[in-house]
């Protein structure tokens, strides 16, 4: 539970050094190695956690400061989040194969649960890209994100199983991911709370949270496919190739803690943590200001 607030505090030690290193100078737009990998790293770690991996990105782009555009910022969050997607094809491998084959009828609540976020991000997608900009936002949304996971403790039975999802199941986890599209509200903390509003199991919500983002992170990644190779060609590649794998990697992990932790425990810890986080953005943006 301590690892992401770890991570931030290495971030706000370490941004000055890094940025100075990162081979991109101030106001070149860019993103240097360094500071791709410690992005990188805070992606890879909570996307999978409850915790926000857009706020968390958001934050760390605040601390490092970046002269990045709002456009090629953006276009290196979503190829990070590639690199996680490409770590949950790879975790749920066996889960896809029998969606592919003999649970098909998953295909269709996938598709389903799936519209409210391509409806919410085709339509508002610059006003929450612009959110990102403000730490005190994402800081209101970090607070919320963590009284939805504290109430989940007190969400529904825990005895459906994906054989018994109805399309108003899939429509409901469907609407809490298009509501993770705030940065610091989290996609799999909100679409597995859903699913346990909806009596599901545990390891059934856990499961279909991730089956049901894969469309929307592969449908972003297209959407911004041009403003990663602009980024690229920005002399940034070195910084994008590092955050990618780097979060590719610690993705592995952390899907497979997260996993774990679903199974045993409840959501509380994580609601307190991005609570806590989100007065310590408070105090940071005091001291900055």
């Amino acid at each position: 539970m301590l690892f992401p607030g770890a991570i931030l505090s290495v971030l706000v030690a370490a941004a000055p050094a890094a940025e100075a290193a990162s081979g991109s100078p101030p106001g070149s737009g860019g993103v240097g190695f360094w500071e791709g990998v410690v992005l990188g790293l805070i992606q890879g770690v909570t996307e999978f956690l409850p915790v926000s991996s857009s706020g968390h990105l958001a934050i760390g782009h605040w601390l490092f400061g970046d002269t990045m555009t709002k456009e090629l910022r953006v276009a290196f969050d979503v190829a990070v989040h590639a690199a996680t997607l490409l770590a949950m094809v790879c975790y749920f491998r066996q889960e896809i194969a029998a969606v592919l084959t003999t649970r098909r009828r998953l295909i269709l609540w996938i598709l389903l649960g799936s519209l409210p976020a391509a409806t919410v991000g085709l339509l508002c997608k610059d006003e929450f890209e612009r959110m990102g900009d403000y730490p005190l936002l994402v800081a209101a949304a970090l607070v919320l994100n963590g009284l939805f996971l504290a109430a989940s403790n007190f969400f529904g039975v825990e005895t459906r199983r994906l054989r018994d999802m109805t399309a108003g199941d899939s429509l409901l986890i469907g609407l809490a991911q298009a509501v993770a599209i705030t940065p610091g509200i989290s996609r799999s903390g909100s679409t597995i709370a859903a699913g346990l509003v909806c009596g599901m199991q545990r390891e059934e919500a856990f499961t279909f949270s991730f089956l049901l983002g894969m469309p929307a992170i592969a449908g972003a990644t297209l959407l911004e496919a041009r403003e990663i190779k602009a980024l690229a060609l920005s002399g940034s590649w070195g910084g994008l190739v590092a955050g990618f794998v780097v979060a590719f990697v610690v993705g592995l992990v952390s899907i497979w803690v997260l996993g774990k932790i679903v199974k045993r425990r409840n959501l509380l810890p994580f609601g307190l943590y991005t609570i806590a986080l989100a007065f310590a953005v408070l105090v940071i943006w005091i001291i900055k200001t």
